[in-house]
């Protein structure tokens, strides 16, 4: 294992220790998701650093090294943009599109499987958060602005 990946999974471990000791300052509803994600994380990181440390792992070269570091400049822009769908339209707009693309344009399926898959991930997330655990989600610019004009306080 290269020292600089190990470095680099050790500050992801120490990141993620900092993400589950803060989310314990939240309510108690409030801190459910955030634990639930970083003792997944960290498991997962974990498992990662053993993973390397046995296959002793040296980093790859030549064309390998070129194909991940295209995907990694993909995973960042897909990043980029999924942040900023979720600002502007809200956690289920964005969810709604970037599924509908992922299964549309990255799985190749058919335009109805693409639509059944997101409506089904889109009610899964509304009954999980919004009437299992009572957490409204963050609705998003556009959306918050337009209902603005359509409800009258």
């Amino acid at each position: 294992m290269k020292r600089d990946e190990l470095l680099f999974e050790v500050l992801l471990g120490i990141i993620i220790i900092i993400f589950i000791t803060t989310s314990f300052y939240y309510s108690p509803k409030a801190r459910l998701v955030p634990l639930v994600v970083g003792f997944i994380s960290l498991g997962l990181v974990i498992i990662q650093v053993i993973t390397d440390a046995m296959t002793g792992k040296s980093g790859q070269k030549g064309e390998e090294a070129k194909f991940f570091q295209s995907k990694f400049i993909y995973a960042v822009l897909f990043s980029i943009a999924y942040g900023s769908a979720l600002f502007l339209l809200g956690y289920y707009g964005s969810l709604g599109i970037f599924s509908i693309v992922a299964t549309r344009y990255w799985f190749k399926e058919k335009w109805g499987t693409s639509f059944i898959i997101t409506g089904a991930l889109l009610l899964f997330s509304y009954v999980l958060f919004v009437v299992v655990f009572g957490i409204e989600l963050y609705p998003g610019i556009i959306p918050a602005f337009i209902s603005s004009f359509l409800i009258e306080e």
